[in-house]
């Protein structure tokens, strides 16, 4: 009758009559809004780069502290550049924009912010997150490096050699309500190579989930045991991704 209790899993019953919640119902006290200067960010860590130059001496440092470009971003895609070039306006950040020898290519220079290393995700959650900011998250995630399911909007998927910034996606769209899991492929071609990551996230989630359809299994453990306390009482776990 949806109403919640907290069973013990090893009385826990699994038939009709009972539902396990399958997705997050996250509620935040505080409005928050997904800014332009965010959604650039995103973009940054998708197709930017940190602007550097090196000294006589070999160090390798930034560029942009007296107030030149400090980023780049190389775009093809036309979506792509019309949504670099939305961003940036609506942030009210100027650019410069030359083509390059590549066909349909081109670059953009610009001032963000000096020192940001703009392939690190994580300043998302220095964000004061909610339900819709974390939606929104996702939504301008894909449109830079993900794709939606052919037939299926509802299923997007979002690519990375950057395990952490996987990690910080996957949170953020069961945050989002979404259901999720991540895939590795591994190249082991060459040193150089990275692994990637794929994570797949189905926004179509049913809130509840017969327990009929779940299994239990005992496992026996010996080892250190953590009591972790939320104000809901309510935790997410990650298993094998």
């Amino acid at each position: 009758n949806k109403v919640f209790e907290k069973v013990k899993a090893k009385d826990l019953k699994l038939n009709y009559t009972k539902s396990i919640p399958h997705s997050t119902t996250f509620i935040a006290e505080e409005d928050a809004v997904l800014s332009y200067k965010d959604r650039l960010r995103i973009a940054l860590q998708a197709d930017g780069i940190n602007s550097k130059w090196t000294r006589s001496d070999g160090e390798v440092l930034n560029r942009g502290v007296n107030g030149g470009a400090t980023h780049i971003i190389r775009l093809t895609k036309e979506r792509k550049i019309e949504r670099i070039e939305y961003l940036l306006s609506k942030a009210g950040i100027k650019f410069s924009k030359s083509p390059t020898s590549s066909k349909n290519e081109f670059v953009y220079r610009f001032h963000y912010e000096h020192g940001f290393n703009c392939k690190d995700l994580s300043w998302i959650y220095s964000k004061n997150l909610n339900k819709q900011m974390c939606q929104d998250i996702i939504e301008e995630v894909i449109q830079w490096d993900g794709s939606i399911r052919k037939n299926n909007s509802q299923a997007v998927l979002y690519c990375s050699t950057d395990k952490r910034n996987i990690d910080i996606i996957q949170s953020i769209a069961l945050l989002a309500g979404y259901k999720t899991q991540i895939t590795k492929s591994v190249d082991n071609r060459k040193d150089t190579y990275k692994d990637y990551y794929r994570l797949s996230i189905r926004k179509d989630v049913n809130e509840f989930l017969g327990s009929q359809s779940f299994t239990k299994t005992e496992v026996p453990y010996s080892g250190t045991v953590h009591c972790l306390t939320v104000p809901s009482g309510g935790l997410i776990t990650r298993f094998n991704d």
